[in-house]
């Protein structure tokens, strides 16, 4: 999907191929469980078949609390903030106005922002901004894929993508 006046980032996600993710209480949690004796079979059998791996850590944002159990669609775009936006300023614009413009959008079932807090390439070495300029990832579920593309032909669309241009430098989204 395209945003009118907003480029789309084609670059190491034009290749993604999946997206895992998993919860921790902590971060001090996740980083247990990666120093676990099980991680390494589980790098050995990723590694035959992921040629790169990043990793993000982020804080969620329940907007709409997604449904439980299968038969949703889902969306997930991962966003890049204006250049002359701080990333506090981003998160702000992000969860109040553009967090209840989404909620307005007819036949959203779900939706979470992920604020991304930390970056981290293959076994954990941290990443830059540059590497990874990524500051949310997005995710909204609806019912098919009609009702999405219902909700992005919706007079609640424009409000939505005016208020993107605002603040969203670059999105790349997967359905």
């Amino acid at each position: 999907d395209t945003v009118p006046g907003l480029p789309q980032r084609y670059h190491a996600l034009a290749k993604l191929d999946g997206i895992a993710k998993l919860w921790f209480d902590d971060e001090t949690s996740m980083w247990q469980s990666f120093a676990s004796p099980l991680i390494e079979a589980i790098r050995r059998d990723t590694g035959a078949f992921i040629s790169t791996l990043q990793l993000l850590t982020a804080e969620a944002n329940v907007v709409v609390p997604p449904p439980a159990g299968a038969g949703a669609f889902k969306r997930i775009s991962f966003l890049t903030r204006r250049p002359e936006m701080g990333a506090d300023a981003f998160a702000a614009e992000w969860h109040g106005t553009h967090a209840e413009l989404v909620r307005s959008l007819p036949g959203c079932r779900g939706y979470v922002q992920n604020r991304i807090e930390g970056r981290f390439l293959a076994r954990g070495e941290l990443a830059t901004y540059e590497q990874m300029p990524y500051d949310g990832m997005a995710e909204l579920w609806f019912d098919d894929a009609e009702a999405m593309r219902a909700a992005y032909t919706s007079g609640a669309r424009d409000a939505l993508r005016a208020h993107a241009r605002t603040m969203i430098h670059e999105i790349a989204t997967f359905v």
